[in-house]
């Protein structure tokens, strides 16, 4: 291959990886159904650092949804929700960035035929400041195309009464469906953040999804 064959060649490798598509081709990017739409509930905490967007398989959306939570303890830095999975039509998992603490809970997912998850509202709290235990998310919502709403019950042991609730975000009409996730995790200090007392980690502190169209029975 000539010099100007190999210049040629890298300048098509760097355009795809800086397409919206993440160097996906057009016709792969038509067959999952993908659209520039995302949906982001406002979170109260802005440390951390953005993880990977990950999608459901092509012609997949997200039907339900477990979390990763850990339990409070007065003896350990809490960081109550450290991760979210999506739940795709046909059962494969997807997830972005996740936190260490924790354990998964149960899939909870929608119920009616082709329903699928098409809103969201996350539960957060703002930075406490420097000597006190912060945590980032706290639960999460799912609201699913027939206007059920998925939320765990809570456990004794979660860590409820703290933060509050974001106004709820949905998919557009045009594309209605969440099939992708992006989270944004607090798992080590990043160089422009104000310092914490003995790098105290807040778990999960925002989430984005991607909306995709959905197929027509």
């Amino acid at each position: 291959m000539t010099k100007f064959g190999s210049y040629v060649l890298l300048v098509l490798v760097l355009l795809a990886l800086l397409t919206p598509s993440q160097g996906l081709s057009k016709e792969t990017w038509a067959e999952y159904n993908l659209t520039d739409y995302v949906i982001r509930p406002i979170s109260l905490n802005t440390r951390g650092s953005v993880g990977p967007g990950r999608v459901c398989p092509p012609k997949e959306v997200a039907v339900g949804f477990r979390m990763k939570i850990q339990d409070f303890s007065e003896m350990r830095d809490n960081t109550a929700l450290n991760a979210i999975r999506l739940i795709c039509s046909k059962g494969g998992e997807v997830i972005s960035s996740e936190g260490a603490n924790g354990e998964w809970t149960d899939i909870l997912k929608c119920q009616g035929k082709g329903d699928y998850v098409t809103g969201v509202k996350i539960l957060t709290e703002k930075w406490q400041g420097w000597d006190e235990d912060d945590v980032g998310a706290i639960d999460f919502e799912g609201i699913c195309s027939s206007d059920i709403r998925l939320r765990h019950r809570s456990v004794k042991s979660w860590i409820q009464a703290r933060g509050l609730w974001s106004e709820e975000r949905r998919c557009p009409s045009d594309a209605p469906a969440i099939c992708g996730i992006k989270t944004r995790v607090d798992f080590e200090r990043l160089e422009h953040e104000t310092p914490d007392s003995k790098n105290d980690k807040a778990g999960l502190t925002g989430v984005q999804f991607k909306c995709c169209q959905v197929e027509k029975p």
